[in-house]
């Protein structure tokens, strides 16, 4: 298609399900490891297949559409090994017809029904209510590390910040026993005040710990655990996401002029 005399094209001819340019991008954003992003993927709607009679051609395209899609979840799914949590889907599952894409008036119709879905689907329900909670958690991050001797040995303090700032207190407040777990332990930190700083003692730096964000049953890792005390690359102050956007953009720039 062609507008404003520049040509587009839909990303599914090359990239059906682009989870994996996400959580690539999301790696070199964050300085991560790519297993470590948690990804929503959000759907379009699983709707009925369009009636095309039933000659070989028909149930050829059927058996391929109906095996291509799944296989294509397993597929990136797959990407994040034992981290498989870290990746959601949400793609609720349609009793209608496909429409075109400028049928607005079946749109507004659709949302309505999809409204009605969710609410009738316990599954997504919960589903949305674990991404919601874990995109939470995964705001967020160590900031620092400092590590002192003492009479017990190593003692590590780590200092936790959230990308969302102080917003995230407010946020918080609709869960008022929410608390942040270490190894399963409740931790010290008031998780009302930011920063917050976690303690912990007699830790080699090759032990693995897990820093959870914990209200009730709902439990989320904070961005970039659980994973070994030594391998933190957050040893001072870290880079945030726009400080690299903007370099990008600014390199771009720079190359554009020249």
């Amino acid at each position: 298609m062609r507008l404003g005399g520049q040509s587009f094209l839909d990303g599914g001819i090359l990239h059906n399900n682009p989870a994996a340019i996400a959580r690539r991008e999301g790696a070199k954003l964050w300085s991560c490891r790519p297993n470590e992003n948690f990804l929503v993927s959000v759907g379009c709607g699983d709707m009925r297949m369009i009636s095309m009679g039933d000659n070989v051609v028909a149930r050829l395209f059927k058996t391929l559409m109906y095996k291509t899609y799944p296989a294509k979840e397993e597929e990136v799914r797959a990407l994040w090994g034992d981290y498989s949590d870290s990746y959601i889907r949400l793609d609720p599952k349609l009793d209608i017809d496909d429409i075109s894409l400028d049928d607005v008036k079946s749109m507004l119709s659709l949302l309505s029904r999809v409204r009605c879905i969710i609410n009738d689907d316990h599954t997504l329900q919960d589903s949305i209510s674990k991404c919601a909670w874990q995109l939470l958690g995964n705001t967020f991050f160590c900031h620092a590390v400092q590590t002192s001797s003492n009479s017990n040995g190593l003692a590590t303090s780590l200092t936790l910040c959230c990308r969302l700032g102080e917003d995230a207190v407010k946020i918080l407040e609709k869960w008022p026993d929410a608390q942040l777990l270490v190894d399963g332990s409740a931790s010290s930190a008031d998780v009302s005040k930011l920063p917050y700083t976690v303690q912990l003692d007699n830790k080699p730096m090759n032990a693995e710990i897990d820093i959870e964000l914990v209200s009730g049953t709902k439990r989320a890792s904070i961005s970039g655990f659980p994973r070994k005390l030594g391998s933190l690359p957050c040893t001072g102050p870290s880079s945030e996401p726009e400080i690299c956007v903007a370099r990008k953009r600014k390199y771009f720039a720079e190359s554009t002029n020249s």
